[in-house]
């Protein structure tokens, strides 16, 4: 979560996954699956509507890691 340049947890290459937003929940199973691309925000906000939520990070701005389940 570094905000500073060269603050990375990885010396390797990083790859974007912005662009991977989907988000479905199913009302009948009462479970979601969501792309790697999202930020917590954006999965609260799209889940409010049906009264649901999931735990995840509650610092703005904080994205999904890949393998959240």
């Amino acid at each position: 979560h570094a905000f500073n340049p060269g603050h990375s947890s990885t010396p390797g290459v990083q790859i974007s996954l912005s662009k991977f937003k989907q988000i479905d929940y199913d009302k009948k199973s009462k479970t979601v699956t969501v792309g790697t691309g999202l930020k917590w925000d954006d999965i609260y906000r799209a889940l409010e509507p049906h009264g649901v939520n999931v735990v995840g990070g509650r610092v703005n701005g904080i994205g999904k890691p890949a393998l959240a389940r």
